[in-house]
């Protein structure tokens, strides 16, 4: 607990032991107060602890993604849905929203793409593959994931918008 937390809890039990000299409140409800004092204090400081977690696990997911080389993009809010957008000639032609829980069920579909870059050079690369190479190198695909087709160009970012698959087709 930090001194000022302390302080200032120890300053608030006082005036509630001065009102039960005083005989303003009884000593089961001094009880009561203090102990609802000293959980809401334990709740603060739990909060203060998870925002401190949250702020180291997004310096490390930020280290993570430079360890990697991937960059990061705006997109937009991708929480809790797999955005699907593709471009041609700079006319938006599809726009599909599918909800998180299709990472889920990916590994039962047969879908396939040529898909070299970041994760090596593979054709016919299995989605399961490439979404559990994308979980175990730490990117936030449970929460949400991007993927925008331009002309001829896939990008593939996760909830933070960190970009995990940049594919540009060569035409022939």
């Amino acid at each position: 607990m930090s001194d000022s937390i302390f302080f200032e809890l120890e300053s608030e039990k006082k005036k509630i032991l001065k009102m039960v000299e005083e005989k303003k409140i009884t000593a089961e409800e001094a009880d009561r107060l203090i102990s609802i004092l000293e959980e809401s204090v334990l709740k603060e400081e739990a909060k203060e602890k998870l925002k401190e977690e949250i702020q180291a696990e997004r310096r490390d997911k930020e280290r993570i993604s430079n360890d990697l080389g991937l960059k990061k993009e705006k997109i937009p809010n991708v929480k809790g849905k797999i955005v699907v957008n593709v471009f041609e000639n700079g006319v938006k032609k599809v726009n599909v929203v599918l909800p998180i829980a299709f990472i889920k069920i990916a590994d039962k579909l047969p879908i396939q793409g040529n898909i070299s870059g970041q994760f090596g050079d593979q054709s016919q690369l299995p989605i399961k593959d490439l979404l559990k190479t994308a979980k175990e190198s730490g990117l936030n695909i449970e929460e949400g994931m991007y993927i925008l087709v331009k002309d001829d160009e896939v990008h593939i970012y996760d909830a933070d918008g960190l970009e995990f698959v940049n594919v540009t087709e060569v035409k022939k």
